[in-house]
């Protein structure tokens, strides 16, 4: 895959006119064309876009904003995400004895129609009801209501890994290469994870990037995360280095293994109780020695959560009480976390965050 193919594509745009629904037609057709989507999924993501998009003119939302990214994970893998969020009315949504919903003025209809054509999917309205909003602890205004639907090619790729996860990754301001990355693989009983962030800026960043992912697509998932770094440090020698934490999941077995170098982020909520993971010795690829590393090994646990994240993502808001215990999907606390962290350094880096859970 060439490096223009490895990027992130992202659109975000507020919704408040006709004119608004074409334009984010528009960019979700051009999107799921970019990533080698089907005709028929190309098709699908342009309905599913509008519903979404439409609903905040028929319903007359405060602020309401159309989210779109795409990600190309391998040579023919890619996954397309859209969410729609507002500050309000909000919804009065019910659950259905057969999985669907039911709306007031049509909306669970359609509603349906997205969560039917969609391979992943999510909603959240206010704090209480059958689909609660994670409640956090900030001093602003959070959003009312937000719905998120995925989009994977291949499905099965997919839908064979046993683990609820999302990933969101923009690049800085109007740029067009980023240097955050974001990789995954599941080979049973073992899903790996890999979030990097790539030293400097553009072009430099993109082409360490790159390479760092080129690797990471031929390593076995039951690779040991320490020596998933140290291969990865001496495939980059030579440049400025990445910043990465990789996280080894077996879900045969209960245990997770966490290396870390630099300062990527993860809180966890292991059986809801907070626990923060952080690389501080600096990136690997200058240096390639086990002292750069910092090892977590957790096991004993039934339930986990876990949000990791770059620094260009500012500061993650802190959960109110035992929220990562609900059964909030991964996809609606990627979108909904994403716009509230630390505003002072959004748009000014790139930025990754990825929420993912597991229960044993």
């Amino acid at each position: 895959m060439d490096l223009e193919g490895l990027q992130p594509l992202w659109y975000e745009k507020g919704v408040s006119m006709e004119a608004h629904v074409l334009l984010a037609r528009r960019a979700a057709k051009d999107f799921a064309k970019r990533l080698g989507f089907s005709e028929k999924r190309v098709a699908d993501v342009s309905l599913c876009v509008t519903e979404l998009a439409q609903n905040h003119l028929d319903h007359k939302t405060v602020q309401g904003l159309i989210r779109l990214f795409g990600q190309r994970t391998g040579e023919k893998e890619a996954v397309l995400v859209m969410s729609s969020l507002d500050m309000g009315p909000g919804m009065k949504i019910k659950k259905r004895q057969d999985a669907g919903f039911l709306g007031r003025r049509g909306l669970g209809a359609g509603l349906d129609s997205v969560k039917r054509l969609a391979d992943g999917f999510g909603l959240c309205s206010g704090k209480l009801g059958d689909f609660p909003c994670p409640d956090l602890l900030l001093g602003s205004r959070e959003f009312e209501t937000l719905i998120a639907a995925s989009f994977v090619e291949p499905r099965e790729r997919f839908m064979d890994i046993p683990m609820d996860f999302s990933f969101l990754i923009r690049p800085a301001g109007e740029s067009s290469l980023c240097g955050d990355g974001f990789s995954f693989s599941f080979e049973y009983p073992f899903f790996q994870m890999v979030v990097m962030d790539a030293l400097g800026k553009g072009y430099e960043a993109a082409q360490i990037l790159a390479l760092a992912k080129r690797f990471l697509a031929f390593v076995p998932s039951s690779t040991h995360p320490q020596e998933l770094l140290l291969a990865l440090g001496k495939e980059i020698v030579g440049s400025r280095g990445i910043m990465a934490q990789a996280v080894r999941v077996n879900v045969e077995d209960p245990e997770i293994l966490i290396g870390a170098a630099g300062d990527v982020e993860h809180i966890l909520f292991i059986n809801g109780k907070e626990r923060f993971v952080s690389g501080r010795s600096g990136p690997v690829g200058p240096v390639n020695t086990k002292r750069v590393i910092e090892m977590t090994e957790i096991t004993a646990f039934s339930e986990v959560m876990g949000i990791f994240y770059t620094d260009g993502l500012g500061r993650v808001p802190k959960l109110r009480f035992n929220q990562a215990l609900m059964e909030i999907p991964a996809i609606i606390w990627t979108n909904y976390l994403f716009s509230l962290c630390g505003q002072e350094e959004m748009g000014q880096d790139d930025a990754t965050l990825v929420v993912w859970k597991w229960k044993t």
